[in-house]
This record gives structure tokens, C-alpha cells and sequence, in this order.
């Protein structure tokens, strides 16, 4: 078929679509198909890791570093919603988290082996999905975007017949059953347990997340973004700590904090009722140097688990800093409160 003749009749389907669907399923179609373009021209990916499946079609959820490639909380949540609809529609359902690091090496198979065996090409139909999510940054319902995530990988994979179907996303419809599926899916490496034994409190504890991003100069970011004053971070910190101060008077009880400014961690380890774990956070968007540790990212999931045995999670935001998902997978995980506190 001519290049002109497919232009025109993409052209027909978009038109058709933008009319049959809403804008909200339609944009994340188009999205969709730029990335699908991208994939079919540079020819990036390489599929150097599919493995036979004979009995079932198979969902991959992938996370490269070439395509979608959000923080450890989005990922886990694509991959909580990617996994409820393969139980749904009996389809087997693997992960291939190799960037920028093996998801194996912190999170192991908990009652369902997720884990591809047969590293090798295979001769599989593979057919390319790309979900993305922009709930946070267009202020759009994240009930109405979850929705139309789900509808229109539904309409992917029954529109395009395949033996395994790779994707990459951050799709959050699975939110309702993310504590049970998570632990169908995941336990924590033995390394990561015992990381935590050496810190977790024998008394109750409840947990405030700050994410400051690079407001405070001193954290690296994925997504980039402004830096303060001298003044104007001094004025966010002694705010965030007076919030600190008012939940003790609350709770009166050990508080841990997580942050991704090492400069904030330092100036609230001292007091003496709050829990700070040990290392500083790496953004797990940004690929670590050779001098990084080999395990640079076992704060993030100690963290993690630390947060989700916490009896009530507050997320802390002031004005310029993120709407963290780190606290939400959290409390999913745990099935505890969160509780957002703006000041």
C-alpha cells in the first residue's frame, strides 16, 4: 500500500475516532500510535527476551528505558492494572523490568512467577502497546482516565491478534484491587527484609512524605524542574518541619519521614521522635554511573515498605512541591489511611 494511501486512511480513522470516542480515550489512542510509530521506524527495542508461550497469549509488562519510563510507584501501578486484565481475560502475564535495573534484584515472585525463563528470539507475533497517564498534569478525572486506559487496551489487543503483547505503561485502573494483586505478585528480596528489620520500631508509627523534587537543589529529578532561592528554601523547610511538630502534638508517637532532599533529611533527623531511613534517594527514571552502588535503588523500596507499615500516611504539599504517587502505592500496599495535608 502507498505512503498517500495510508496517510489518507489514517487521517479516516482518526476523524472516525475523535467522533466515536471521547477526547480523553482518543488522546491516549494518538499518544499510542506516535510511540507505536517510533517503535516501527528507529527499531530500538529489541526483542532478545521473548519466551514461547503455547498454552496462552501473553502480556509483557516493559520497562526498557526507551519508551514510558516514570518513578517505581507509576511503574508498579501499570503493572498492577496490566496484570488484573490478564486474570480477567486468562492471558499469561510476565514482566520484563530490566531498566535501569532488574526488578528481581529487589522484588521477587511472591505466588505468581512473573519472572521470562527462555531469554532467546523466538518466532511470536509481538504486537506493541504504549498507555500512558496525564490525570495529575491536564486535571482531568483519574476515575474517567482509568476508564478509557482500560477500554482502549481492550480495543488494542482485540483489534490486533497476537501471541504476545508488550507493554509499556503507568495505567492505573487497577487501583482497586492493588493490595491483593501486589501481594499475589511481589515479596520483598530477602536483602531488602532484612535491611528493614535492622530499622523498623517495635511501637507504632505513623509516616509524612516531602516530595520537594529540585526545589531544594539538592535532588536530582527526571522531569527536571525549578530550584529555589537560598531564602525561599529555607522558608519551605522550616514550614514542612513545623508541620512535623503539629502531628506529633497530634499523634504523640514516632513519626517516620521520607523525602528526596537529603538537605531536608538532615535538618529533621535530629529531633528526636522522628525515624529517618539510611541513603539517599536515586530517581529510578535516571540510569545510575559506573560509581553508583550496585543496589542504589534499595532506599526507594525500603522505603516503600517501610511507608506501607506505617498505621496512617500523610503527604505533605506546599505549594510548588509533587503530588507524589510514592505515599498512594504505599498505603495501597499496606491498606492503610493516606491523608493529604496542604500548608
Amino acid at each position: 500500500m502507498g505512503i498517500k494511501i495510508k496517510k489518507i486512511l489514517h487521517s479516516i480513522i482518526c476523524i472516525y475516532y475523535k467522533r466515536a470516542w471521547s477526547p480523553i480515550k482518543f488522546n491516549l489512542w494518538k499518544e499510542h500510535n506516535i510511540h507505536l510509530s517510533l517503535y516501527r521506524k528507529t527499531n530500538v527495542y529489541r526483542n532478545n527476551f521473548i519466551q514461547r508461550i503455547k498454552k496462552r497469549n501473553t502480556i509483557i509488562f516493559i520497562s526498557d528505558g526507551e519508551y514510558i519510563n516514570p518513578g517505581i510507584a507509576d511503574k508498579i501501578r501499570g503493572i498492577i492494572s496490566i496484570f488484573q486484565y490478564a486474570l480477567i481475560h486468562n492471558l499469561e502475564f510476565k514482566i520484563n523490568w530490566n531498566y535501569p535495573f532488574k526488578l528481581e534484584d529487589y522484588l521477587l515472585p511472591a505466588s505468581y512467577d512473573w519472572i521470562i525463563k527462555n531469554n532467546g528470539q523466538s518466532n511470536e507475533i509481538i504486537y506493541p502497546i504504549f498507555i500512558e497517564s496525564h490525570y495529575k498534569s491536564q486535571k482531568i478525572s483519574q476515575i474517567e482516565e482509568s476508564q478509557n486506559q482500560y477500554y482502549l487496551l481492550d480495543f488494542l489487543i482485540k483489534s490486533n491478534k497476537a501471541n504476545e503483547y508488550h507493554i509499556w505503561t503507568n495505567a492505573h485502573w487497577g487501583n482497586k484491587d492493588y493490595h491483593t494483586l501486589f501481594h499475589i505478585l511481589f515479596r520483598p528480596h530477602p536483602r531488602i527484609v532484612n535491611s528493614i528489620k535492622e530499622i523498623i520500631p517495635n511501637n507504632n508509627y505513623i509516616a509524612m512524605c516531602f516530595r520537594f523534587r529540585q526545589l531544594l537543589g539538592d535532588f536530582k529529578d527526571a522531569a527536571s524542574g525549578e530550584t529555589l532561592s537560598n531564602d525561599e528554601q529555607e522558608k519551605y523547610m522550616k514550614e514542612s518541619i513545623q508541620e512535623i511538630y503539629k502531628l506529633y502534638n497530634r499523634h504523640k508517637c514516632t513519626i517516620l519521614i521520607t523525602s528526596d532532599s537529603n538537605k531536608f533529611i538532615n535538618k529533621v533527623k535530629e529531633i528526636s521522635f522522628t525515624l529517618i531511613i539510611p541513603g539517599k534517594v536515586h530517581h529510578s527514571a535516571i540510569k545510575p554511573t559506573k560509581n553508583d552502588n550496585k543496589y542504589i535503588f534499595d532506599k526507594e523500596f525500603i522505603d516503600l515498605y517501610m511507608l506501607s507499615y506505617a498505621q496512617k500516611i500523610y503527604l505533605m504539599h506546599k505549594e510548588k512541591m509533587y503530588y507524589s504517587g510514592f505515599p498512594e502505592a504505599a498505603s495501597f500496599i499496606g491498606n492503610k489511611p493516606l491523608e493529604t495535608i496542604e500548608y
